[in-house]
């Protein structure tokens, strides 16, 4: 294990708690509403998706990045690719929202109370009046920006080290 794979494992560890804190507020798993007749069934469904978007993916993407070339480089520039392919965890709560918490899947994961909750709280951020996509997409930004820009930078400067090796586009530059 190279110092950029244990950066990438520092990192990760620590935006995944921090994610997992985050996700508090929309109650993803009422492990004790599982005993209780009238809520059992939202609350399975809601444990199930939670249980996949805030652990089973951040699992997956972390083994398919740990393995990765960008995670193979040993100076500061791989630490700086770790933090930044880290900060992708914070999707999690745009992504579990947007699935959630939105006007037409609500009332499968939540009951008309905890709705009522939520609309109580005045938070523009957990309006469960919101569309799906005004919260899955930024959610998917996240990835998108903060895995891609890593990697981007990674083959580009691999690609400019290789023709810089080759003799003819030493004469032509």
């Amino acid at each position: 294990m190279n110092v950029t794979q244990t950066s990438l494992l520092f990192f990760y560890g620590i935006f995944w708690a921090a994610s997992l804190n985050a996700i508090n507020v929309l109650k993803p798993f009422p492990t004790h509403q599982l005993f209780k007749k009238e809520t059992k069934h939202t609350a399975r469904k809601r444990i199930a998706v939670s249980v996949v978007v805030a652990n089973v993916l951040p699992i997956t993407g972390v083994w398919l990045l740990y393995g990765s070339h960008p995670m193979t480089i040993t100076t500061s520039t791989g630490i700086l690719f770790s933090a930044c392919v880290s900060l992708s965890l914070f999707s999690i709560i745009r992504i579990l929202q947007g699935i959630m918490l939105n006007k037409c899947s609500r009332n499968y994961f939540y009951t008309p109370k905890e709705i009522q909750e939520f609309k109580d709280e005045k938070d523009e951020s957990k309006n469960p009046d919101d569309p799906w996509h005004h919260h899955i997409v930024p959610g998917l930004a996240y990835i998108v920006l903060f895995v891609g820009i890593p990697f981007l930078v990674y083959y580009s400067l691999l690609l400019v080290s290789f023709l810089k090796s080759i003799e003819w586009f030493k004469c032509t530059v």
